[in-house]
């Protein structure tokens, strides 16, 4: 079967590698033409995709939709069986192979990683440019490949090392000559086979390919496999930190923050953040967005709303203060953050990729065939966010941010959710909860007075419960003289320890000050 043009079956590879999800055209375009498209792109890929139905369906009529390739909202779609999909197939067959080693079935799963390798005929997107195969997507799709291999050669060192497992570790290692964690693998399979001097070979090369390359010596896993072989020991395996067959991620993160023990009202909000994660009949968002102005609560919600989510996520939950909208300190680098989800997830500093784009490819890998949940409060831009998103349909994100996200919108269909300040009756639970029912029945009109200053924002209700709380001798009608002494847009100072303090205004605006 001739896939046409490397156009052509860059798009083709991306619909597979999303089978069931929509691709949306600005991922399409850029995957074909990285930053800078023509003119002409929107019309050069309905051209490719009515080929691509023609090469999927060959009687299929001229125009017709077709049951295979389908328009999406803002995109398209290939929806087939996924073990028609070889991609797919191989996932799964990992997926059952890392449970059966969980369960110590190690035959069992030696013979599904073996199924599993035996599906891989190359790269992905071969035959396309090197912009298209060096594109995040086909990049997670080769780490996943890698990860799955080097599980295989754990599982089958110390019972029958399959020869096809030998030759496609020496193909990776070839492709990949400064991967240590590999090579460690190739020294140990070969010796273990029977081949010690073509070990020691592939020691020697690693080592001065390092030399040359960073001038450091082979680290400690790759001289360990070294040193095995050298004791003629290479079956006694164990040479890695992680256990020889862990279900991915090696670690279960639970970074969620403490969930806040007063929250009131937001019930729709809430309602649709935790709505089911399987809907008949449509495509689920994996990522949802939570966007207002400052103080209007959506850090509280985001992280209420994890906690609640966080059961159906049994492989763990990941959290990063992206810090988007605080001057001062700067955003958060995306290197820095995926560096720090990479190592919750078990991986060592010395195999964080350098790149983002690698490092990327590398949570995404880990986080293939996992349910994990991802929040990334206070996010600058859609650019910040987009290499931090899992790849995985059993993930959820949750990002929150001061701007609307309409990138993020546009390019991967997050589900949107704009929050608005609290309406009366939940200011008054908010405030009920911080300070009790009975103080704020001995007082309604002054609690009423505060609910119309506060104007409905979480954080400024906060503060102001704070106070009251702080200083309960302090009648509420007390608080609300004071609120209405100060000049101009009424401000509230509230203690936040030595040296610090905040003033919050009506409007839920917020800083620091500092205190004599």
């Amino acid at each position: 079967m001739t896939l046409g043009s490397p156009q052509q079956r860059a798009i083709l590879a991306l619909l597979m590698a999303k089978l069931g999800h929509p691709v949306s055209m600005a991922k399409i375009v850029e995957v074909i033409w990285c930053a800078d498209p023509p003119p002409s792109a929107a019309n050069v890929i309905h051209r490719h995709i009515g080929a691509i139905r023609r090469l999927l369906e060959p009687l299929l009529p001229e125009r017709a939709a077709g049951r295979w390739l389908s328009r999406s909202a803002n995109g398209y779609q290939l929806d087939a069986r996924a073990e028609a999909v070889d991609l797919h197939r191989f996932r799964d067959l990992v997926c059952h192979a890392r449970s059966a080693g969980a369960a110590g079935r190690w035959s069992q799963a030696g013979e599904r990683y073996r199924e599993a390798l035996a599906l891989w005929t190359g790269p992905v997107a071969t035959g396309c440019p090197r912009h298209v195969t060096e594109h995040a997507v086909f990049v997670a799709v080769e780490m996943e490949y890698l990860q799955a291999l080097r599980e295989a050669v754990d599982v089958l060192v110390d019972t029958a090392l399959p020869e096809e497992v030998v030759t496609a570790l020496r193909e990776a290692s070839g492709r990949y000559p400064l991967d240590e964690s590999l090579l460690a693998r190739l020294v140990l399979a070969l010796g273990v086979t029977g081949r010690q001097g073509e070990a020691f070979t592939a020691y020697e090369t690693a080592r001065r390919c390092l030399a040359d390359e960073f001038g450091v010596g082979p680290g400690p896993e790759l001289r360990a496999a070294h040193g095995r072989v050298l004791r003629q020991a290479a079956r006694t395996w164990g040479l890695v930190a992680a256990p020889a067959v862990a279900p991915v991620p090696i670690v279960r993160p639970a970074q969620l923050p403490m969930d806040v023990p007063y929250f009131a009202g937001r019930r729709g909000e809430l309602a649709l953040l935790l709505a089911a994660d399987e809907r008949p009949g449509a495509p689920v968002p994996r990522v949802r967005t939570i966007t207002g102005v400052a103080g209007v609560g959506k850090t509280t919600l985001a992280t209420h709303a994890a906690h609640r989510l966080a059961p159906r996520f049994p492989d763990g939950q990941l959290y990063a203060n992206l810090r988007g909208s605080d001057p001062s300190a700067g955003a958060a680098a995306t290197a820095v953050v995926l560096h720090g989800f990479l190592e919750a997830l078990g991986v060592p500093q010395t195999r964080v990729p350098g790149t983002v784009d690698g490092a990327s490819a590398l949570l995404r890998s880990l986080l293939a065939n996992q349910r994990v949940l991802v929040v990334l409060d206070d996010a600058r831009d859609a650019a910040q966010v987009r290499s931090l998103l899992p790849g995985s349909p059993g993930c959820l994100t949750v990002v929150t941010s001061r701007q609307a996200l309409h990138e993020l919108a546009v390019a991967e269909g997050t589900c949107a959710l704009p929050l608005r300040a609290l309406t009366p009756a939940e200011s008054r639970e908010l405030l009920a909860r911080r300070v009790g029912e009975s103080r704020l029945a001995a007082e309604g009109a002054a609690l009423d007075d505060v609910v119309e200053f506060c104007q409905g924002f979480p954080l400024t209700l906060a503060l102001v419960a704070g106070l009251a709380t702080l200083r309960s001798h302090l009648p509420m009608s007390a608080i609300v003289e004071r609120l209405r002494a100060t000049r101009g847009a009424a401000e509230v100072v509230v203690t936040l320890g030595p040296g610090r303090a905040t003033r919050c205004g009506p409007a839920g605006r917020s800083r620091r000050v500092a205190r004599p």
